[in-house]
């Protein structure tokens, strides 16, 4: 049961390591989100400013507009007077002498000009000049056009990386179904060979693998909990033979799976562990077994390292092992 849980948890590390690459791009993802999010902020203050600063440009240009208007058609009106006012007092004047009737003489006018003229300078200072607003207008526009690129520019990042997300997901559920399917059908071939029957539901929301194991056809499915310890040993050695179909590790390794097997369920469970270590040349199997390792059928690219029993009188030496090497 150690082995199984090790396996197990081998292969949950895997998935997880899985699942976490897939929560990293969700995280990227929702980052640049969070981004464009920030940035669609700033695009409607700047488009506030924008609307703000080309509403009061429209008001001033307007106002200018219309006091140019007004001045023009003053200074059209001024000269028009004073030519009347200049045939009016030729005329006045042949018929008898001026008389000074006027209550604003030409001092008073001119400082109600002057009044009015430091009253529109200030109010430029306040607001600025015509030229000025179209300035800041300007700019207003041109820093709203870069900012809703920018917005541009990462909405399309962001549907990108939604779609390779969409297409690793696919592929990691694809992948996931593709292993489960290997690694049910290892595990019934695993057990044919001992003439039983097997089965395997793998639940991945929950993340529960259930075993079923049938002595004889006419036997009922069961888990492990009520086989012998032979028949449980070999049970789970075909659980761990077909999680391997499942991992790629450089080293698999095996610690007393024999212990609880009678010689028919050792031998074919050695060879059936042989097999698939003589078919993985790229990999090394260590099988660790305190029974006699002698009588192997498969005598290739095979090492055994056989300890010497220990010594319980006196003081213990050490332990030391010999290796037999047999090719």
């Amino acid at each position: 049961l150690e082995i199984y849980m090790r396996s197990y948890g081998e292969a949950s590390t895997k998935a997880t390591e899985l699942e976490d690459q897939l929560n990293e791009v969700v995280n990227g993802i929702r980052e640049i989100i969070d981004n464009i999010e920030v940035h669609k902020e700033k695009r409607k203050e700047n488009e506030l400013r924008y609307k703000r600063y080309e509403s009061s440009c429209k008001d001033w240009k307007q106002k200018i507009d219309k006091l140019n208007d007004n001045k023009d058609e003053k200074m059209r009106n001024t000269a028009r007077q004073e030519n009347q006012v200049a045939t009016s007092v030729e005329a006045a004047s042949k018929l008898s002498e001026r008389q000074n009737n006027s209550k604003w003489d030409i001092t008073e006018l001119n400082k109600k000009i002057n009044r009015t003229m430091k009253r529109l300078e200030e109010q430029e200072n306040e607001t600025g000049t015509r030229e000025e607003i179209l300035a800041a207008f300007s700019d207003a526009k041109k820093k709203f056009d870069e900012q809703r690129s920018h917005l541009t520019v990462l909405e399309d990042t962001a549907k990108q990386l939604r779609r390779q997300l969409k297409i690793r997901r696919k592929l990691f559920k694809r992948m996931r179904d593709i292993l489960t399917e290997r690694v049910i059908d290892t595990f019934g071939r695993t057990l044919t060979k001992r003439g039983y029957l097997g089965s395997m539901q793998v639940d991945h929301p929950e993340e529960k693998i259930s075993l079923n194991v049938k002595i004889t056809t006419n036997a009922k499915s069961s888990g492990t909990g009520s086989l012998s310890g032979g028949e449980r040993s070999f049970s789970t050695v075909a659980f761990i033979v077909s999680l391997w179909e499942a991992m790629d590790s450089p080293f698999q390794c095996l610690d007393e799976f024999d212990v609880f097997m009678d010689m028919v369920n050792r031998d074919l469970c050695m060879d059936t562990l042989l097999k698939l270590a003589m078919s993985r040349t790229l990999r090394q199997f260590i099988f660790l077994s305190p029974q006699n390792m002698s009588k192997l059928k498969y005598k290739k690219n095979i090492r055994i390292h056989r300890l010497q029993d220990p010594t319980r009188e006196g003081n213990q030496p050490a332990i030391t092992d010999s290796l037999i090497r047999q090719d």
